[in-house]
């Protein structure tokens, strides 16, 4: 499902993987598609949403799992902290290799209501381009929890 909001009674059109979906927003300006389903792939794909004049596209969208972990002070902590004390954090950081992993890391925002968005200033890490940048730079920013999960996951623990 790949939902948004616009003015009300606009048309919107979604195009993703060889699938083109179109909808009309309601009263509020809400709208939402369900595309047909898909086998997970690794190969990053353009999402390009219209509506009107404007347009949105998004590079590299992958189709498959998506893990959300959470919890308390020990999911805020991140490696890079541990690393700090444990030499066995820091060898991690060293030898990580997660070439198809996407990481977002969610701001707390408390609200009495539910909200229908994340922060703006929320993004995605791609591994890949940070392994290009700098080498266990992503890995340093998630908790250490999350990250070993990934790495035996995806057969790629250092």
């Amino acid at each position: 499902t790949i939902w948004g909001s616009a003015e009300k009674d606009e048309q919107v059109t979604v195009k993703f993987a060889g699938q083109t979906v179109a909808t009309t927003t309601d009263e509020k300006g809400t709208w939402s598609v369900l595309l047909k389903p898909m086998k997970s792939n690794g190969k990053g794909r353009d999402l390009s949403v219209a509506c009107g004049d404007e347009s949105a596209l998004q590079h590299d969208v992958v189709v498959g799992d998506v893990w959300h972990a959470s919890g308390q002070s020990n999911m805020a902590m991140n490696v890079g902290a541990v690393a700090r004390r444990l030499p066995q954090a820091r060898q991690h950081i060293r030898e990580a290799t997660l070439p198809d992993i996407r990481f977002r890391r969610i701001n707390e925002n408390e609200s009495v209501k539910p909200l229908n968005d994340l922060p703006q200033r929320a993004g995605w890490i791609d591994y890949r381009m940070q392994h290009r940048v700098k080498r266990g730079e992503t890995v340093r920013s998630q908790s250490p929890w999350n990250s070993y999960q990934l790495a035996a996951r995806s057969d790629n623990s250092p």
